[in-house]
């Protein structure tokens, strides 16, 4: 099981007393002893060889922060270590490892699962450990489900869904198909979409409906069984490697002529480096802008992780050390690092992070935090995502009165 480590051993010299008393395993009064400070340790659950290219831009995040945080003295004086496994988007790894983070490496704290956040959040609420989900925003865990021990911070499905429903509404297109992965995040993101899309026009058909296994689409059958049912939009929530054997596909039979296309994160800088030239022109995708001048703090942040790194990051990254960062204060916030304390001082924090200033709500403890929404294009020979604009998140959660009807 891979284990990847990033810590910095904090020294502390301890000299002799005014007195000059001599210590015990020296003989001078002059002599220095180091004692290492043990560090405040992160169990970090993420699907490193499902998403090996996504994940690894996370993990950047989450180093820089760790590296800029440490090198000014810690977290109440001690340094952050995190220690990241695979969780394979297998529920059951994720419990075995989760709990041997816990018994082997005693963390404080868990922090990611991508595809395994639903297994994750119950361990959590049964002992008591904070969690922060920090990729993906099922609604089952942010309202349905929620406890005082998980926090979210990726953008809700819910609140993706109503944007890109705002947009597919707008549209003069009837006919609709979508293709999501074989997984309970595709589902869920799908079906919310298709639920929003109906709420603002009854006259949508849902024509097609694929679920590809994940890293492993079928892409000649995929393609045949959308042009099957001649749809006039698409919904597609693909990724990397799949979405460029579909992209191939696609336009060796002409099929993405003419259609308007929503492609979820097609706008992340992963994807776009994935796919280079043949990326697709004028499709409408959430991503991360990477020409933000520094007058933004996602162009600062952006400045900071290419002079580290020698990359851009993508959304996924500003994510990670967005919430290594609200683990810091929320730990000096309380004073101590105590798991009850934790857990009462981060709901109803602000803090100014790569995406502007972001607020723990309350209410249901998740982040009030949406996207950048745009198009992808072609530069260069490479893609870029352009026309984008920061979409406010409160306009899309749920009500009071919603959030207590779906808690039951």
């Amino acid at each position: 099981m891979k284990t990847i480590k990033i810590f910095l051993i904090f020294t502390a010299l301890v000299f002799g007393a005014c007195a000059k008393q001599k210590p015990e395993t020296t003989d001078s009064a002059d002599d220095v002893t180091t004692i290492a400070v043990q560090p405040i340790k992160i169990g970090e659950l993420m699907p490193y060889t499902v998403f090996p290219e996504h994940i690894d831009d996370y993990r950047r995040g989450w180093r820089l922060a760790v590296e800029e945080i440490n090198a000014k003295g810690g977290v109440l004086g001690r340094p952050l270590e995190v220690i990241a496994r695979d969780e394979q988007c297998d529920p059951g790894v994720a419990i075995r490892v989760a709990q041997e983070l816990l018994d082997r490496d005693n963390v404080f704290m868990w922090l990611g699962a991508g595809c395994t956040a639903s297994a994750i959040t119950d361990l959590s609420k049964r002992l008591r450990v904070p969690f922060i989900s920090s990729w993906t925003g099922y609604d089952s865990l942010v309202w349905e489900n929620q406890h005082p021990y998980h926090f979210g911070f990726g953008a809700p499905v819910r609140v993706l869904a109503e944007i890109y429903a705002d947009l597919a509404a707008q549209q003069p297109h009837t006919r609709w198909a979508t293709v999501g992965p074989n997984a309970q995040y595709g589902y869920d993101m799908v079906g919310a979409f298709v639920n929003a899309l109906k709420e603002r026009r009854p006259d949508i058909e849902i024509v097609e409906q694929q679920w590809p296994s994940l890293s492993n689409v079928a892409a000649a059958e995929t393609i045949q069984a959308l042009a099957n049912k001649e749809p006039e939009a698409l919904y597609l929530m693909v990724y990397g490697a799949d979405l460029a054997k579909l992209l191939r596909q696609g336009r060796a039979r002409g099929f993405f002529e003419n259609k308007f296309v929503i492609g979820d994160q097609t706008g992340l800088e992963f994807i776009l480096n994935t796919l280079g030239s043949e990326t697709p022109v004028g499709w409408h995708a959430c991503g991360y802008p990477t020409d933000l001048d520094e007058t933004h703090p996602g162009g600062r942040f952006a400045a900071r992780f290419n002079k580290r790194f020698g990359l851009l990051p993508d959304r996924t990254a500003a994510e990670a050390y967005t919430a290594i960062y609200f683990t810091k204060a929320a730990i000096e916030k309380a004073g101590r690092v105590d798991r009850e304390a934790f857990i009462t001082t981060l709901p109803g924090m602000s803090l100014d992070t790569p995406f502007g200033n972001l607020h723990v709500r309350e209410k249901d403890l998740q982040v009030e935090i949406a996207c950048w929404f745009g198009k992808t294009n072609v530069k260069d020979g490479k893609g870029v995502f352009v026309d984008y604009e920061w979409v406010d998140a409160e306009q899309y959660f749920p009500s009071d009165e919603e959030i207590a009807a779906m808690r039951g």
